[in-house]
């Protein structure tokens, strides 16, 4: 249960908090309780008091999470680690660099993860299969409506800088795929990186 709560709190941090100042007092609204009428409302906790129960939460889950778990999208040791590596990076600390690069060594060279070596089969032809992904997200199959529908309304679509960016680079023949652009009766070019 402290993952997830350290997770849902470092995503409402980033989002909604002052996460690169620890002296501000734009932190989350702090749970540690079962919420009932009587503590519903509750003012803001710091944003170093965010950061103490996101770490202690992530503390406890490093030690009482299993080294591996049934399929490598589920929460264990790893994945706590690499959110623990996650949060240390957001205020933006020069203390906090060697721990972050201690962890990610750590994961690199003790657990059962492995870097792949083509950054596009990570992402087009293996996915959650791949062996270097802790706590991938399960996107929508490629052949049912749904998806279909996002890929051509919410796509995101390259901007000119983004064009610009990849007209040399061998990635960007595979980052953006031109799509039938339903509007203009063009193509526009849609990070693919995503789907």
């Amino acid at each position: 249960a402290k993952f997830p709560r350290a997770y849902a709190n470092t995503t409402l941090l980033a989002y909604y908090g002052q996460f690169d100042d620890p002296s501000s007092a734009y932190g989350n609204v702090l749970r540690t309780a079962f919420v009932t009428s009587k503590n519903i409302s509750q003012p803001r906790s710091t944003v170093k008091e965010t950061y103490d129960l996101i770490l202690a939460d992530l503390e406890d889950a490093i030690v009482g999470l299993p080294m591996a778990n049934t399929a490598n999208y589920y929460a264990s040791t790893w994945a706590a680690q690499l959110l623990k590596a996650r949060v240390l990076m957001l205020p933006t600390q020069p203390a906090a660099k060697a721990t972050v690069i201690s962890l990610c060594q750590d994961i690199i060279s003790k657990s059962t993860y492995q870097l792949e070596g083509s950054y596009k089969d990570l992402f087009w032809n293996k996915g959650l299969q791949s062996s270097e992904v802790i706590l991938g997200i399960k996107p929508y199959t490629q052949d049912i409506y749904k998806f279909n529908n996002y890929l051509y309304y919410n796509s995101v679509v390259g901007t000119d800088l983004m064009l610009s960016l990849f007209k040399n680079d061998p990635r960007g023949s595979w980052i953006l795929q031109p799509v039938d652009d339903n509007y203009s009766g063009g193509k526009m070019q849609i990070v693919t990186k995503y789907f």
